[in-house]
C-alpha cells in the first residue's frame, strides 16, 4: 500500500459529519486515495470527543448550517486542545455564494407555519 496521508503530513485525522451518506462517500474517497482518516457520525452541536482531544479542529462548509452556532462553536473550542488551532471556511452573507442564495430566496415560495 502506497504511503498512507497520516504518514505524509506526521498527524492523524478524524473526519465526521452528520450525514451517513456523506461519510460513506468521503470514506470511498480516502480509500481510493490511500488515505488513512477515521471517520464519524457526529452533531457538531454535541460532538462525541472527550476534551481537549485534538490539536486542530477544521470545519469545511460544516459547522456554518448548524441550527445553534454559538453551541457549535463552543463544541469545537471544547475538543480542541490548549493552544491548538480551530479554522473554519464559510460562505458570508456579503461574498458570491451568500449573494447567491439571497437571490434565489426571493424567487422560492413562502414557507408555511
Amino acid at each position: 500500500m502506497p504511503r498512507s496521508q497520516r504518514h505524509a503530513r506526521w498527524c492523524d485525522v478524524t473526519a465526521t459529519d452528520y450525514v451517513p451518506r456523506l461519510l460513506e462517500r468521503a470514506r470511498e474517497r480516502a480509500g481510493a486515495d490511500h488515505f488513512d482518516i477515521a471517520f464519524r457520525e457526529a452533531d457538531a452541536e454535541a460532538l462525541p470527543f472527550e476534551d481537549g482531544s485534538f490539536d486542530a479542529v477544521l470545519s469545511t462548509f460544516g459547522v456554518m448550517f448548524t441550527p445553534n452556532q454559538e453551541r457549535a462553536a463552543a463544541e469545537m473550542a471544547r475538543v480542541c486542545k490548549r493552544g491548538g488551532k480551530i479554522g473554519l471556511a464559510n460562505w458570508t452573507p456579503a461574498g458570491f455564494i451568500g449573494q447567491l442564495f439571497k437571490t434565489i430566496g426571493k424567487h422560492m415560495p413562502r414557507r408555511r407555519a
